[in-house]
């Protein structure tokens, strides 16, 4: 697949992960993606989850480096890893484009204190899941995001923190029973 894809003439600013099943991995960060870019794959050892993260333009590497290291030692669901790795992505700096000034940061009753993204969602779907034409237009089990237009007052300004928040109400309300994830890693 990378060598299709290296086809491409402007192959080097772009990134690739790229993850099965059988737990084959490749991920590519080309050289035109800012100082700081990263793509890595990992597995959770004995539990058959297979992942990759990337990140281009970022306040530095350890973004990717400590979102693997989160997602790797946060106990729980998929789910409740990728919202760790995203977590500490943001503690470790983010994407270097994104700070507190500025007019796309949305009005809300918090002070902005560290945004570290413009947008953030997480996605799961079971396999009966209606799937969309992009990663935003299906019917999937858990598709929650996050931008300056959705972002309400009440909320961060911070897409991350306010994912976060989101994600743990999605919770409360049984949204992990709906996964099919109830009790299961």
């Amino acid at each position: 697949i990378l060598d299709m894809l290296s086809e491409d003439p402007n192959f080097q600013r772009r990134q690739f992960g790229i993850v099965d099943l059988q737990g084959r991995m490749a991920g590519f960060s080309g050289s035109g993606n800012g100082h700081a870019a990263l793509a890595v794959q990992s597995e959770i050892r004995g539990e058959g989850i297979y992942f990759a993260v990337q990140g281009n333009i970022l306040e530095n590497n350890d973004v990717v480096l400590d979102a693997v290291t989160a997602i790797m030692e946060t106990e729980g669901t998929v789910t409740d890893r990728v919202m760790a790795g995203m977590e500490a992505a943001r503690r470790a700096g983010g994407d270097a484009r994104c700070n507190c000034r500025g007019d796309a940061v949305p009005e809300t009753e918090t002070r902005c204190t560290q945004r570290t993204a413009h947008v953030a969602y997480i996605a799961a779907a079971r396999p009966e899941d209606p799937v969309g034409e992009g990663h935003s237009d299906g019917e999937y089990s858990l598709f929650i995001d996050v931008e300056n237009e959705t972002t309400e007052p009440h909320e961060d300004a911070s897409p991350v923190a306010t994912l976060r928040m989101r994600y743990d109400a999605w919770k409360a309300a049984g949204g992990l029973a709906r996964l099919g994830l109830d009790g299961a890693p």
